[in-house]
């Protein structure tokens, strides 16, 4: 529960290179805290090579996630997750000596009437001044800080740990032939959320579906994105299709960790557009299954039913290619807009050719489709003879 969380992280509010060498350590801390009790926490300030003292400040402030993903550190007095009331340090100021090292001691109390779930705090280590960084060969000069802040999740036990989710909103625009989904998730209960994404597409009336694709969190390239209690997050992806002009719905589920619950939305949209000059990068075909595997012993046969969807607004005429070996019925036929069909692959095993064949699902314009079969071989069993079976 208490991972994916930035351990360190060192905020440079100018480009340049740093001069802010302390060290600290733990860079983050992890801890389970009862309601009614205190506890003291101690980290580790160590200076830098540099020969003059350097003087720091300690603070307690806020960490908290924006939509796209970026962290924020300002004190929020309405944060409910807050844990920096619960904070006093020991000490605000501390001078360095060169590779010195001093203890940093706090206390966290925690009241009696906390609610369970996770809080969460930030150490930060600055320095009381700016510094001035010279630029080589112009005659300019900047004013540079840096900081340090150290994570601190408190975990507060009790009874109740509530994973609650929702998906507010969903949108979907072509742009470049190119479908981009948008998409919001926030988080409604007391403790963080490793949340994933998937959205699908498909026609209006339900019975043509057009593909799938996972949605990312903004700025998180992992599957899972990390959202914390009170926050929202956006997630966004790409469906590589060009859909033909019609109306659409786009559906998008959330997976939470809520055992079987996911948080859903869905919104409607519609393509509109002339019909395009080259059709030849348009896929208008949805062909189900693309790949299987067959279990086939030599000298015998085996069939595949497979499905053939056209998801154009238009008619298409669909043909078929493939090695002598493998017979398709029908061999040829039309499919009104949003109809599909259902064909059959019969193959033989010589034992001779290839394990793998491909079947090539041809329309009439567009692209091409490939249908991939994979042969496993296993001998039949022998029959017993009388003899053999009496012995």
């Amino acid at each position: 529960m208490k991972n994916k969380i930035v351990c360190i992280l060192v905020l440079v509010l100018f480009v340049a290179m740093p001069v802010f060498a302390v060290r600290v350590t733990p860079a983050r801390l992890d801890l389970t805290i009862n309601r009614g009790t205190t506890q003291e926490v101690i980290l580790t300030l160590m200076g830098s090579k540099s020969v003059k003292p350097e003087n720091i400040m300690v603070y307690p402030t806020d960490i908290f996630m924006l939509r796209d993903g970026g962290l924020k550190f300002d004190r929020l007095e309405e944060f409910e997750y807050s844990a920096v009331p619960w904070i006093k340090l020991e000490q605000a100021n501390y001078t360095l000596l060169e590779k010195q090292v001093k203890e940093l001691k706090f206390k966290i109390s925690i009241p009696y009437q906390a609610r369970p779930g996770e809080y969460y705090s930030v150490i930060m280590i600055e320095p009381t001044e700016f510094s001035t960084i010279k630029i080589k060969d112009k005659p300019l000069a900047m004013q540079m800080k840096s900081r340090i802040a150290v994570v601190i999740v408190i975990d507060v036990p009790g009874r109740i740990y509530e994973k609650k989710g929702g998906a507010i909103s969903v949108s979907a625009q072509e742009t470049n032939g190119k479908l981009k989904i948008l998409s919001t998730f926030n988080n409604a209960g007391n403790i963080h959320l490793d949340v994933s994404c998937m959205a699908s597409i498909r026609s209006k009336d339900g019975k043509t579906r057009f593909g799938q694709t996972k949605l990312l969190a903004i700025g998180n390239p992992k599957e899972e994105a990390f959202v914390f209690p009170g926050n929202m997050r956006d997630f966004e992806g790409i469906l590589d299709k060009q859909l033909p002009k019609g109306e659409y719905v786009v559906d998008v589920a959330f997976d939470y960790g809520a055992k079987i619950k996911k948080a859903k939305v869905s919104s409607n949209f519609s393509i509109t557009r002339e019909i395009n000059l080259d059709e030849s990068k348009n896929e208008f075909l949805i062909v189900e299954p693309k790949i299987a595997e067959l279990l086939l012993p030599v000298g015998a046969l085996r069939t595949k039913v497979v499905k053939i969807s056209n998801s154009d607004y238009r008619s298409i005429n669909i043909s078929f290619v493939s090695e002598s070996r493998v017979q398709v019925e029908p061999k040829s036929f039309a499919l009104d807009p949003g109809q599909s069909k259902n064909i059959k692959l019969t193959i033989s095993n010589d034992g001779k050719s290839s394990k793998e064949t491909t079947i090539v699902v041809k329309p009439d314009r567009g692209l091409s489709s490939e249908i991939k079969l994979s042969l496993v071989e296993k001998s039949l069993p022998t029959k017993k003879t009388k003899k053999e079976s009496n012995r």
